[in-house]
């Protein structure tokens, strides 16, 4: 089987994977066993998978027998694609012939990471990305800068050799899209590493001109409809061919049978057997009818394939165009996985912003049962900051369609609308698009997965592009729940609305990454949010103002509450330069891991750590100064107002009034000394503690001498001069 595609890419080398696979598969089912077997097949066995140009170049390459196989693909004619607005033609990149001989370099690679792939167990990191390492490095030898589309080819060869080690596999063990995606992801990102300096070796994508914007312009859907796109991971998006015996002529006549039936009665036609056939028939007049340029209207194809917007009808079209049964796996996963993303987030319920943690508590009450899947879908639209009104609005149970259409200003995008009290409540719901019900309420819509299956089937089956106010959470439900994964998304707006800002932005298709990505992206701290920023500057708000205070009102609880303010606002600026420095310096494990390809954006969380860390630093230095501050104003505080009077030698100061004041100080505090029994006091001398002599008309009362050394305010210890009276 791996011949036969190697063969089929040698010939059509610009052929996406998923048609590559279809392919294969229909010619094993033919009977084909190898390259060989090639040169008997016919173009009427793959005109229904291939446009004729593509079949015709390939019957071309087998005319002359298996040796044409190893035909150049340089010497084959550009590849005509139907999705051009999705994929520009200079765009895609030829595969080159050495990557189809290219051997993985197995004997070059670590030990353990051999014992491992021969256990069939997953590999450590670092042998995995040693592996890496090597492959690039052998591929370089042929190419210094190989293309994706080569890297695919080589991520192929890795996982088809040991599926259990590198598949892109769940935890219940469903494959992840086309299982080998983070190997692609490594190698392109190892590639892009190592030429990160050279110049040379990049490759230069073609330049659209301002001729090529005008075009594109020209092709524009009018403002009234829904944006619409081409080709997106559809097997049978445009048949080449009408089914055996029929022709575009009786086809009209079914499609106008149908009308007639639909006339009489209603929706509830859709019931009948013979419906059912016709509609089967019919699909590639239906799609003939839906693909025309210019796009039609929900309200022409309404009218044209009335039976189109029955549910049954809506998922078969679904069914045939992409090869998924929706409802089957919708009803499978949605419950299942939306209780596993809410118990993560439950577990995880304090980092998450305050519209996560509001619709989780909502999320979680007991009386709700069976809406784990609705409740999901809400936590992931506030996580990536989406509105609920992008995707449901909410109307009163006794709502009709036309009450709706009437009173709810219903946007041109698809929306479900909601009949119930609120959201988690209802019961009922209705599908709009461009402004009309084009789904009623009824027994078909009876709980919110099939609704849910109604809204994404629209995409596919009108060929609309995703609302950006809703991109990421649809391309969440494409990837997560319908397992549909293909490289490009289907959101393609050329400009979007910040989320932050408000302000009209260049479109940059963040709707294609994934949840882990946009989660994975930053750093440890780099993730800081404005209310963490408020936070700090209120520390140091209120540590300054309980400073001053303390400064001005000399009180214990002030002063302990203000060097607690301010010691926790150095500690918390030295763990964020700690932190920082981290972020800056050492590389994120979680960038390594191999789901993830963010060098871009470690490049830009690195930068902003940078920044942090400089902002702590200036944070540390505030917080020094303004404990430096209450160390000086809690000193000034307490020192006592008055300065002690100590008497030097004989010298006795002029007395003023009837109190002795020294230097016209205020007074000391009124102390008596008492001498010891051994000193002799007479009347009329005055006794000092310098035994100085007194001028007349002086006495002493009841001198004492304090028990302790001295007293003071706890601050001074000197001891108080003696109180002295007039005679």
């Amino acid at each position: 089987m791996d011949s036969i595609e190697k063969a089929i890419q040698t010939m059509l080398p610009q052929l996406d994977e998923s048609k590559l696979e279809t392919l294969v598969n229909e010619l094993v089912k033919l009977g084909v066993e190898g390259p060989d077997d090639l040169q008997f097949i016919k173009e009427d066995d793959i005109k229904h998978l291939l446009t004729p140009i593509q079949c015709r170049k390939i019957i071309h390459s087998l005319k002359g027998g298996p040796s044409n196989l190893q035909l150049s693909p340089s010497s084959s004619e550009p590849l005509s694609v139907a999705s051009s607005s999705t994929y520009p033609i200079s765009s895609i990149s030829p595969i080159s012939a050495w990557v189809n001989s290219f051997e993985v370099p197995w004997n070059k690679v670590r030990l353990t990471l051999r014992r491992a792939v021969d256990a069939g167990e997953r590999p450590a990191p670092d042998d995995r990305r040693h592996l890496i390492k090597v492959t690039v490095d052998a591929m370089r030898e042929h190419s210094l800068n190989p293309t994706r589309r080569e890297c695919v080819v080589v991520a192929k060869a890795i996982t088809q050799k040991y599926p259990n080690s590198f598949l892109d596999k769940n935890e219940e063990g469903e494959l992840i899209g086309c299982g080998y995606f983070s190997v692609i992801n490594q190698l392109k990102t190892r590639v892009e590493y190592v030429n990160r300096g050279n110049t040379l070796s990049r490759l230069r994508k073609h330049k659209r001109t301002q001729r090529d914007d005008v075009d594109d312009d020209d092709d524009q859907p009018a403002v009234a409809t829904c944006a619409r796109i081409d080709n997106y991971r559809c097997v049978r998006w445009q048949p080449a061919d009408y089914p055996d015996g029929e022709t575009s002529a009786s086809l009209e006549k079914k499609k106008l049978e149908m009308m007639d039936i639909f006339s009489r009665e209603g929706l509830k036609g859709a019931e009948r057997g013979k419906v059912e056939d016709l509609m089967a028939i019919t699909y590639a007049k239906q799609r003939e009818y839906i693909n025309a340029k210019p796009s039609p209207s929900i309200l022409d194809v309404c009218k044209e394939w009335p039976f189109l917007f029955s549910q049954k009808f809506l998922l078969s079209h679904f069914t045939t165009l992409t090869n998924v049964e929706l409802y089957t796996r919708l009803n499978e996963d949605l419950d299942k996985k939306g209780k596993r993303l809410l118990d993560f987030f439950s577990s995880q319920i304090t980092k998450w912003r305050k519209e996560v943690r509001a619709f989780l508590k909502e999320a979680i009450k007991k009386d709700r049962e069976g809406s784990d899947g609705l409740a999901a879908m809400l936590v992931m639209l506030a996580h990536f900051k989406e509105q609920e009104e992008s995707l449901f609005l909410n109307a009163d149970v006794t709502t009709t369609p036309a009450d709706a259409e009437a009173q709810l200003s219903l946007p041109i995008t698809p929306r479900i609308i909601m009949l119930g009290e609120t959201i988690l409540t209802a019961k009922k719901w209705m599908l709009s698009i461009e402004g009309r019900v084009v789904i009623p309420p009824g027994a078909h819509m009876a709980d919110f997965t099939t609704a849910l299956t109604a809204l994404f089937a629209c995409y596919y089956v009108f060929n609309l592009e995703y609302q950006v106010e809703a991109s990421t959470t649809l391309e969440f439900v494409q990837r997560f729940l319908v397992r549909i994964n293909p490289d490009s998304n289907k959101c393609t707006a050329k400009e979007q609305m910040s989320k932050t800002t408000g302000r009209v932005i260049q479109g940059s298709n963040y709707g294609s990454r994934s949840p882990s990505e946009l989660h994975w992206k930053d750093g440890s701290i780099c993730d800081v949010q404005l209310n963490n920023l408020f936070l700090v500057v209120s520390q140091f708000i209120v540590a300054g103002c309980f400073t001053v205070a303390a400064n001005n009102f000399l009180n214990k609880c002030l002063v302990q509450f203000s060097v607690g303010l301010n010691v926790v606002a150095m500690v918390t600026a030295l763990t964020g330069i700690v932190l920082y420095l981290l972020d800056t310096t050492v590389n994120k494990l979680h960038c390594d891991f191999p789901n993830f390809n963010c060098q871009p954006d470690l490049v830009w969380s690195k930068a902003v750590a940078g920044i942090y860390f400089v902002f702590s630093i200036l944070h540390l230095v505030v917080a020094i100064a303004v404990l430096s501050f209450f160390s000086k104003s809690v000193c000034q505080c307490c020192r006592s107002e008055t300065e002690p009077m100590n008497p030097v030698g004989n010298e006795i100061p002029e007395p003023d009034g009837s109190i002795l004041n020294p230097g016209n100080t205020s007074l000391p505090p009124q102390n008596n000394y008492q001498l010891s029994d051994n000193v002799p006091v007479t009347r009329g001398e005055i006794v000092t503690p310098c035994n100085a002599a007194v001028p007349p008309n002086y006495e002493v009362e009841n001198w004492k001498k304090p028990s302790g050394a001295s007293m003071g305010t706890g601050f001074q210890h000197n001891d108080p001069p003696p109180q002295y009276n007039f005679l």
